[in-house]
């Protein structure tokens, strides 16, 4: 890549952009200019811990990777790995999500090779039906706040599970991967 506006498209270029929830390879296109790859990524959310309504504590956001340039080889593929949720109501981790040599570590996991974690979540006070709000999609009165995670394309992904006086639990969601790249117009 010659400079960082290249990267944009132009000059017969064009960009493009997908997000990966599933599978397991991706295809680099052929005609990808300067072999780079933008990755962004989240691991999966942590579930919350639920014990009773006056005890309980929102999920961990996955940490997030912001836009990588990574160097790939244009006509070959690059394997990844999408970080599941937490589940149930005893605060199980979510797991990494990882694309070639780049993880993003799951909502819970302590140990992390970047040393950057998502947001927590809420914290119940003991005897109380509501809990601090934590920094996720849930953040209402009446439930804590799940930790972390980011929107593509409308969605959210890597949010800690949130629990609070309404229900017993919402969902943490799973990790997942946007990818952008320039391509050469034929």
């Amino acid at each position: 890549m010659s400079n960082l506006t290249d990267f944009f498209g132009g000059n017969g270029q064009t960009r493009k952009m997908t997000v990966l929830t599933s599978g397991t390879s991706w295809s680099v296109p052929a005609n990808l200019v300067d072999g780079l790859v933008s990755v962004t990524m989240i691991g999966g959310g942590q579930a919350q811990r639920y014990v009773s309504i006056s005890d309980w504590t929102a999920g961990q956001g996955g940490s997030v990777v912001t836009e990588y340039l990574l160097a790939v080889t244009a006509g070959g593929s690059v394997s990844y790995a999408i970080g599941a949720a937490g589940t149930g109501v005893i605060a199980a981790a979510g797991s990494s999500t990882t694309f070639g040599a780049i993880t993003a570590v799951g909502g819970g996991i302590t140990a992390s090779p970047y040393k950057a974690v998502g947001a927590r979540g809420g914290i119940s006070t003991v005897g109380s039906t509501n809990g601090q709000i934590g920094a996720g999609k849930y953040g209402c009165y009446g439930r804590v706040s799940g930790g972390g995670g980011i929107m593509l394309g409308g969605t959210f992904y890597g949010t800690g599970g949130g629990a609070g006086a309404a229900t017993a639990q919402y969902q943490p969601t799973a990790g997942a991967i946007y990818l952008q790249w320039v391509e050469q117009i034929a």
